[in-house]
């Protein structure tokens, strides 16, 4: 069961830190080679989509961007962009560009990246990703310290009450007992040594007849010889 539990946190992580990662706004180094206009066909019927053809420039890898708005990053300015990126394409030598973007590309099922903006930038530009790392990051040790907080405290929960000889409360229900037997023995013997208790009387009481004597024999044994 408890394996169980583990998975299935496991799995709730990777899930939040996969949406994170889809939704995270990043910066890709790109040069853009060039723009267009294509028709897509969705549930509400036909629609005119903006895409950006870019490459990379080390490894001249092929890279699309769709350019749409997206009300929840508040963009609306999807013809800006891209009277931006068809500006920054022309000219005899390609320009590299930094192009904030957020999803991913999956070929199989026509998903590209959505570019939020594009922006001129020197060659050899690279992005340091310092938000989107610390998102990840935040999402990543908020559950792991969770997770520690409470196996913590059930480890100090077994220590203290699984071995009733070992734990506190087996210590402290122990020293009252201890003490109480000794005060026990203490008066029992302090009893017995005490002159004049039952245990001398009797003792010095018999007679060698079996007689009873209270202590006062003496005396009175003599009073009996001169009657």
């Amino acid at each position: 069961m408890r394996k169980l539990l583990y998975a299935a946190v496991g799995a709730g992580i990777l899930t939040l830190a996969a949406g994170f990662h889809y939704a995270i706004p990043r910066v890709s180094t790109a040069q853009i080679v060039g723009v267009e206009v294509k028709r897509v066909d969705g549930d509400a019927g036909s629609r005119d989509v903006y895409m950006i053809q870019a490459q990379d420039p080390d490894t001249q890898r092929v890279r699309v961007f769709r350019n749409e708005d997206a009300l929840i990053y508040l963009k609306l300015n999807s013809a800006d962009v891209q009277a931006k990126a068809t500006a920054l394409s022309r000219g005899e030598a390609l320009r590299t560009v930094a192009i904030r973007h957020y999803g991913w590309r999956i070929p199989m099922f026509s998903v590209f990246p959505n570019a939020l903006s594009v922006r001129e930038v020197e060659p050899g530009y690279r992005h340091v990703p310092i938000v989107g790392t610390l998102l990840l990051l935040v999402t990543l040790l908020i559950p792991a310290g969770l997770i520690w907080q409470v196996r913590k405290r059930k480890r100090k929960v077994v220590s203290v009450g699984v071995s009733p000889s070992g734990s506190k409360a087996g210590r402290t229900s122990a020293t009252p007992s201890r003490a109480d037997d000794a005060v026990m023995d203490s008066w029992l013997s302090s009893d017995d040594r005490r002159p004049g208790s039952g245990s001398a009387d009797v003792s010095s009481g018999s007679g060698s007849d079996g007689s009873w004597s209270d202590g006062s024999g003496g005396s009175g044994g003599g009073g009996g010889s001169d009657a």
